[in-house]
């Protein structure tokens, strides 16, 4: 249901032994760490899947980007040397900082939709949350 609600397509589930993390999305294949998914609530592991596939849902790159950083490149080749090194060193620096602000505001818009997510699934689905709520205290 959680796959449904982000527009993508499982065709399984599966439990490994070893992964890097928790849950990984693996094109049509969801794989979820046993280790994990033996200790962890169900909800936790819900959150770290709606992650996972919120990040998939997210454009990684832009082309405008790689579009200014070839431009900047042909620019410093019509330099003269010395001009053309000043050049790319500055580039580069805006580069890294282009990429920090691109990569800042990636995972706020990340955890955003792991949060809509969410919500979009217990909107559709309240009873699967209202066992947590009692747990929590909250209902």
């Amino acid at each position: 249901q959680l796959a449904a609600l982000a527009h993508r397509r499982v065709s399984r589930v599966v439990v490994v032994e070893t992964a890097d993390v928790a849950v990984s999305v693996w094109g049509r294949t969801v794989a979820l760490r046993a280790a994990d998914l033996a200790k962890e609530e169900p909800w936790v592991m819900l959150t770290h899947v709606a992650r996972q596939l919120a990040a998939l849902s997210l454009p990684k790159t832009s082309r405008l980007g790689w579009l200014v950083a070839g431009l900047g490149l042909g620019v410093g080749h019509l330099l003269p040397p010395l001009a053309a090194v000043v050049w790319v060193l500055l580039l580069g620096g805006a580069a890294m900082y282009a990429g920090l602000s691109a990569t800042e505001a990636w995972t706020k818009a990340t955890e955003r939709r792991t949060a809509e997510l969410i919500g979009a699934l217990r909107q559709s689905t309240p009873e699967a949350f209202a066992e947590l709520a009692k747990r929590q205290g909250l209902a």
